[in-house]
């Protein structure tokens, strides 16, 4: 099991000024998984961070991801426009 800290959120201080989008975070965990893992796995996302667990599915598909497990999702109609 493998828990990613993600730019922008977690306990790392300090903090950046700046935003970071679904794509954003999406990058990082595709990288992880293609740098680190090297193989596919399966993602446990909680909340908001669906659209980024979609996004790297989306680019990577069977090659990266196995499976997706999701807690507490958004609304779909919130998942829906962040993913667009």
């Amino acid at each position: 099991m493998h828990s990613i800290d993600l730019l922008g959120t977690g306990s790392a201080t300090p903090k950046p000024a700046r935003f970071y989008s679904p794509g954003g975070w999406a990058d990082q965990v595709d990288a992880y998984i293609r740098e680190e893992l090297k193989e596919p796995c399966v993602l446990v996302v909680q909340g908001g961070l669906l659209p980024s667990a979609l996004e790297v599915w989306r680019r990577s598909g069977s090659k990266a991801i196995a499976g997706i497990s999701v807690l507490s999702p958004p609304s779909l109609t919130l998942t829906l426009t962040l993913t667009l």
